[in-house]
């Protein structure tokens, strides 16, 4: 945001937050959208979640086979 807004929020007896409107437009958050929360020294952070899992390099390396020689040693 251009401004810093401050927008007050109560947590529902099950835990539940209600973002305002404004932010969830921002920030394209629409129903069903997966977010992380993290816990920081100044507060809680919420970031919308990554589509899948990161994935290692290690761990994809050599996966496609091939008849040809490496290029590499």
């Amino acid at each position: 945001m251009a401004q810093d807004v401050v927008f007050v929020t109560t947590v529902s007896a099950r835990g539940l937050i209600t973002l305002p409107e404004a932010v969830r437009a921002r920030l394209n958050w629409n129903a069903g959208t997966r977010l992380v929360a993290e816990d920081t020294p100044d507060g809680v952070i919420l970031r919308e979640a990554p589509a899948f899992a990161p994935t290692p390099q290690e761990s994809a390396f050599g996966i496609l086979k091939t008849k040809r020689k490496p290029k590499s040693a």
